[in-house]
């Protein structure tokens, strides 16, 4: 913001800036407060990088070791005289990292970034503010959050935290609010009050139970535990998207006559279901997993978040609702805040809060072996109490975790197996256990005891899981027998093979590559003519995961007939590819998993990698850093609606077709039809069509074809490479409830035809309503739009057949769209599709 460096995305920016985080800094200020005689006066850092020392008018009052902290100092006596001056002295975050990594006792290994400095898993910082696979390496430092004093004067009383813990009571019918309360009074002696907690729907109405209890306040200060009870039928509960609504109330707590604080609470019973199954294998022992919400089982459906920002003064509370949106527009219920980033901001939680986005909310702590001195852990120790602290009344966060893939690390499956000997395994277990289950674990639950804590992501999770006795299973959390799995295949092989998926109980992360569009690039990147290449020099530099370009590269020729000249020279044309490609990947995976829920591995939850972007670069992505929707992200759209026909061949290449609901009504004679459109012709007539009536049971899934011969049972005969299947579900009155498409052949092995497509837009004030019509059979059309205007389609990515009109509306997002006509609007779209890019 001060602009002393040009803006670090810029082309190279990453290389170029690389002395900033080599340097120590001071920041100071000085001015006058008016500060009442007797004041107790605080000062509050809510939150600075890293290592600093920090001074009040000349004297060190403390110093930070952690990000995540918020530190309090008392600096009642070096205020005097209205003179405040504060001086903050950051040592350089580089050369701390690698005095740390040169005192250690033996390899804490990590995953690091090329380029990147060593020692981010020795701080506590954003871990991935040291660069990933997906983002840069930009080692921050300085002031990220406020700053402020705290000044309670002489006779009065200040609440200083208030922390709920709601359980049900089924027996009772009741609901019981635990409040552990704080208070500080500047009393020079005891004083006699009154403590009142109050429950309301909103912030003016009337209390829907309400408590008042005579307290005693002490000078300095004061803690207080209290219940208040609430009947059933007296509040309505919090439900996730599509469950119902996300019903919020007020919690209230006052001292008679002085302080009072605020907190929206819900009222929601949360499980993570994990009963035992029948195994074959004694050794294998067999567990569900699954999220139950007031005793609804949960299919969760999402992505995972990653930081909006590398440098997060830049994480605007616009910045996380567009974000946000996008969850909800594409029927998402579940978001997984990975643990290489932040704890987010206030914000983000209220808004989950208030649109029943259920929440996994990792520690941050990922991909490395961490300390566990004394110093480290002490340090850990007082950020999870502040962090939790902080987020414990927020309704959507269902679940905490402790890591994200420091476990399976160590079983042999992952980035540091080459460090593993039988020496440095028991050292790792045993810092594991001193970090993750003596400190994490035993400080989170003395404080918030209403949710589960899953250790790590993938785990098996525990034998017990008791508040005071914890044995975790140990074993490969590979396996799918239990707990949750991550899955990424090397893209030498067809991506939408479901054999190669795995069969698990919950699938937490799981992704392919794409390129981000060409405006993205333009607008956040500034890049020249010369980079448009996937294998320029700027775009190699941002693809920081090793070989996976190439990867997609060769995976686009299982799919589409390209080659890897035409893909070097049509840049526009590899970027639509590698997004369409990503779709289909992560779509099969997604149906697939979704198709499972009554099957031998129940799975019950798939949430890919990954959701947002922190920089115009290849990745995981589904909306890239412009907030521009990718392919995936409209059709997760389709894939995550609540009602969802998918079909694709199974293990033993059976032709199988499924309809899955997630809602909560039984639906009766529903229809679906699975029409062959041939591909070389131009007929509105459907070369076959195939129909069923059908009963579709709430939560359920249901198989309606399986078939060994998709050839004769559903193309009339034809070759697989001749047509293409669009598969439609409606009820009895002919309305269209959802429908999907299937290639019995890659697109490789077909002749498509060039489309005559026809595009018309009628505005309807900042919408603007399209039609779109084609000749022929044409797969993936894409509809885009330039980097001139800012919006949003309801659908895209879709197949056309002959006489179907594809309707749209698209939604503008900024001034100059709303501006324009219908045949200015119309300028700035493309229409892409397969046949195009040969």
């Amino acid at each position: 913001d001060a602009r002393l460096i040009p803006d670090p995305y810029i082309r190279f920016g990453t290389d170029e800036l690389k002395y900033v985080g080599e340097q120590d800094y001071t920041y100071s200020l000085e001015e006058k407060v008016d500060i009442p005689k007797g004041s107790t006066v605080t000062l509050v850092v809510e939150g600075v990088i890293v290592f600093s020392k920090i001074y009040v008018n000349g004297v060190q009052v403390g110093e930070t070791d952690n990000q995540f902290i918020t530190y309090k100092f008392d600096v009642t006596n070096q205020i005097k005289d209205r003179s405040f001056n504060i001086k903050i002295v950051f040592e350089s975050i580089v050369k701390a990292g690698e005095k740390l990594h040169k005192e250690l006792l033996y390899p804490l290994p990590y995953i690091l970034t090329k380029g990147a400095p060593v020692g981010r898993n020795l701080m506590r910082i954003k871990a991935s503010q040291y660069g990933w696979d997906w983002g840069p390496s930009f080692p921050d430092m300085g002031i990220w959050k406020n700053i402020h004093l705290s000044i309670l004067p002489p006779d009065e009383i200040t609440l200083t935290e208030i922390l709920p813990q709601i359980t049900p009571h089924d027996e009772e019918k009741l609901w019981y609010v635990d409040v552990h309360s704080q208070a500080v009074s500047n009393h020079n002696q005891p004083i006699q009050t009154q403590l009142e907690l109050s429950i309301t729907s909103s912030p003016t109405s009337k209390p829907i139970s309400i408590i008042t209890v005579p307290i005693t306040l002490i000078p300095g200060t004061n803690e207080f535990d209290n219940v208040i009870q609430v009947h059933f039928d007296h509040v309505q509960r919090w439900y996730p998207i599509g469950y119902g609504q996300p019903t919020l109330y007020q919690l209230h707590i006052r001292i008679q006559n002085t302080s009072s604080i605020t907190r929206t609470i819900a009222f929601r019973k949360v499980q993570i279901v994990q009963d035992a199954l029948p195994t074959k294998n004694p050794k294998r022992p067999s567990k569900t997993f699954y999220f139950k919400i007031n005793d609804i089982p949960i299919y969760a459906k999402g992505a995972n978040f990653i930081p909006t920002e590398s440098f997060e003064k830049k994480n605007t509370d616009q910045r996380l609702k567009q974000v946000l949106e996008n969850v909800i527009l594409a029927n998402h219920n579940m978001i997984r805040v990975w643990g290489g980033g932040i704890y987010q901001s206030d914000f983000f939680y209220d808004y989950c809060d208030a649109n029943g986005i259920m929440v996994w909310q990792e520690f941050m702590f990922a991909c490395a072996i961490y300390p566990s001195d004394s110093k480290f852990l002490s340090s850990v120790k007082q950020e999870v109490i502040s962090q939790t602290k902080r987020l414990m009344h927020h309704a959507s966060i269902v679940i905490w975790g402790g890591n994200n893939e420091n476990e399976v690390s160590m079983s042999g499956h992952g980035w540091y197996s080459q460090f593993l000997t039988p020496d440095t395994k028991s050292r790792y277990y045993v810092d594991y256990k001193k970090l993750y289950f003596d400190t994490i674990r035993s400080t989170l639950l003395s404080i918030d005891s209403t949710r589960t804590y899953w250790h790590s992501s993938p785990s098996n999770g525990a034998i017990i899981d008791e508040k005071d006795y914890f044995v975790a299973v140990w074993d490969d959390p590979s396996r799918w027998e239990m707990g949750d799995l991550h899955y990424y295949d090397d893209y030498k092989h067809d991506c939408t093979d479901v054999r190669r998926f795995p069969r698990g109980r919950f699938i937490s992360e799981y992704g392919v590559q794409s390129f981000p569009s060409r405006f993205t690039f333009l607008k956040s990147s500034e890049l020249l003519p010369e980079d448009f290449s996937y294998d320029s020099k700027l775009l190699s530099s941002r693809q920081h995961a090793p070989g996976v370009t190439q990867g997609i590269v060769e995976q686009l020729q299982l799919h589409f007939q390209c080659n890897e000249t035409f893909l070097v020279k049509n840049f526009d044309h590899f970027v639509y590819l590698s997004q369409i490609q990503q779709s289909m990947c992560i779509k099969a995976q997604s149906e697939f998993y979704r198709s499972l829920k009554k099957s031998e591995s129940r799975t019950m939850g798939s949430l890919y990698w990954q959701l947002n972007d922190i920089w115009a670069a290849p990745s995981w992505a589904s909306v890239d850093y412009m907030n521009r929707w990718k392919p995936l992200h409209y059709e997760s759209k389709r894939f995550y609606g609540a009602l969802h026909v998918m079909s694709y061949y199974d293990l033993v290449r059976n032709y199988v077709v499924h309809v899955n609901s997630d809602l909560l009504v039984d639906l009766q004679e529903l229809n679906i039809e699975i029409v062959a459109w041939k591909y070389d012709n131009k007929s509105v007539v459907p070369f076959h069509v195939v129909k069923r009536v059908f009963d579709m049971p709430a939560l359920d899934d249901v198989v309606l074809f399986d078939s060994n011969d998709i050839s004769n049972d559903f193309l009339n005969g034809a070759q697989l490479n001749e047509c293409a299947l669009r598969l439609v579900v409606s009820n009895k009155n002919g309305e269209v409830l959802c429908e999907n498409f299937f290639f019995p052949s890659a697109l490789k092995n077909v002749e498509l035809l060039v489309p005559d497509l026809k595009l018309s837009a009628v505005k309807k004030s900042d919408q603007f309503l399209i039609q779109l019509v084609s000749n022929v059979v044409t797969p993936f059309v894409f509809v885009d739009f330039d980097g001139e205007i800012d919006g949003l389609f309801d659908d895209n990515s879709f197949l056309m057949v002959p006489g179907v009109v594809k309707h749209l509306t698209f939604t503008c997002r900024d001034v100059s769209c709303a501006k324009l006509s219908e045949q200015e609007l119309i300028k700035h779209l493309k229409v892409n599709h397969i046949r195009l890019t040969y």
